[in-house]
């Protein structure tokens, strides 16, 4: 099984690989917010806190706190084969949560699988600013990914 989730969702696949490992394959998490402790310091995402919470307010900051994937890594865990797509120029979910994410996920991982960053050179929120062959280069990279990190038997595939 694959946890995937973009943009607003890709938090709840974060919070999901970080929470019960154990339950997936893999992970494909694209344009995420995974710091929900510092999400309202940038770009519009002040515009965000009425719907996610406010990590100011102390009753809020627990909620944050404990589903935050960024904050909840443990040391020497097995987290499943992880990608984190993010655009170079997004402002709505900046760049800066998967880069801090792959990363930290990087350090704590103990096994084997691959805990990896697609940077989508400028390029904003999903697809916006990438032209035709960087959008089929992206999907080439996570479908990559996601046949290697689940050892799927797709003819061909072996060829290339």
């Amino acid at each position: 099984m694959i946890a995937n989730g973009g943009s607003a969702s890709g938090v709840l696949a974060g919070a999901a690989i970080v929470q019960r490992p154990e339950l997936f394959g893999a992970a494909l998490i694209e344009y995420p917010r995974l710091d929900m402790i510092r999400y309202h310091l940038f770009t519009g995402a002040t515009a965000r806190v009425k719907e996610l919470g406010s990590p100011d307010d102390p009753e809020q900051f627990k909620t944050l706190y404990a589903y935050s994937p960024y904050h909840n890594l443990k040391q020497n865990s097995c987290y499943p084969a992880t990608l984190v797509v993010v655009g170079e120029k997004d402002e709505i979910t900046p760049p800066l949560h998967g880069y801090k994410f792959t990363a930290a996920l990087q350090e704590v991982q103990k096994c084997e699988n691959p805990a990896l960053i697609k940077v989508v050179r400028e390029s904003g929120h999903y697809s916006y600013g990438r032209d035709t062959e960087e959008y089929a280069d992206t999907w080439a990279d996570i479908w990559s990914f996601v046949v290697c990190s689940l050892n799927l038997d797709v003819p061909g595939f072996k060829d290339f």
